[in-house]
This record gives structure tokens, sequence and C-alpha cells, in this order.
């Protein structure tokens, strides 16, 4: 159980640079973390959605991260908690508060972003009862009978 918290402390370390660093492409392209932060933030952009088109590689692989970051969330709070509400729960709240505070760093915070990290974690959420119950099931069927007479 601490294992899995020790994990979940460490995916935390490697997420923060990601989710607050002023600029992901000087991230991503030349490893440069550079945090801003401003008592002035604008929500304005918060429900703005993205286009698509002529959408860059980047774009895209950032999107991803959100997706597979959140997701790698869910399975560690998960087995951190040991019990799946408690780590939905936790992830889902991480996946809100970290987009509400993006803009306090310099960063747009975006509903569709909120959208996109709660997909990953119900995606978690999907394999972890599909996993749960089959097994379930598997060991269901695996009981012996008892017979009595009547």
């Amino acid at each position: 159980m601490y294992r899995y918290k020790l994990l979940l402390g460490c995916w935390f370390l490697i997420l923060l640079p990601f989710l607050f660093t002023e600029n992901f492409r000087e991230l991503w392209m030349n490893g440069i973390i550079q945090f801003s932060f401003t008592l002035q933030p604008r929500f304005s952009t918060f429900f703005n959605t993205y286009s698509l088109t002529g959408a860059s590689d980047l774009f895209l692989l950032q999107k991803l991260g959100h997706y597979l970051a959140f997701f790698t969330l869910a399975v560690l709070s998960i087995l951190a908690w040991k019990e799946a509400r408690y780590g939905f729960l936790f992830s889902f709240c991480f996946a809100i508060i970290s987009e509400f505070f993006q803009p306090f760093f310099e960063r747009d915070g975006r509903f569709l972003d909120v959208i996109i990290n709660s997909i990953g974690i119900l995606t978690c959420l999907l394999i972890y009862y599909i996993v749960k119950n089959k097994s379930v099931y598997v060991n269901h069927l695996h009981k012996p009978i008892r017979r009595t007479l009547c």
C-alpha cells in the first residue's frame, strides 16, 4: 500500500511541471521549465474550445498526454487507496483543480481539458470494473457446488 502511495507521489512530481510550466512547447522541445505566477489570472478562456483544423502534432500529443496522465493518476490512486470510488474522486477533483489553477501560472485552464482528463479517469474505472467483475464471475464458476439432500 505504501509503495503505491509513493508511486502516486512520484507521479505528482512528474505531472506538476507539465501542468504548471508557463510554456509547454519550451518544456517539450527544449526541456525548459518556467514557472510564472500571477495574481490576476485570465479565466475568460476557460470555456473556449479548440480548433482541430490545422492542429499541430504537439497539440495532439499534449491532449493525448492529458488522457494518459489522468488515466495513470486514476490507476495509482485506486491502488493507493484500494477503493475505486476514492481513487475516482481524488483523480476527478485533481483534474478540476489543476485546470482551475493553471491561469495563475500564465496558462489557459480549459473545460475541454477537464473533459479529456475525465475520459482518462473514466476509462480506468471502466477497465477496473470489467476486470473486477470478470474475476468475481470466474471465481464464482470455480466454487464447489454443495448439494443437499431434501
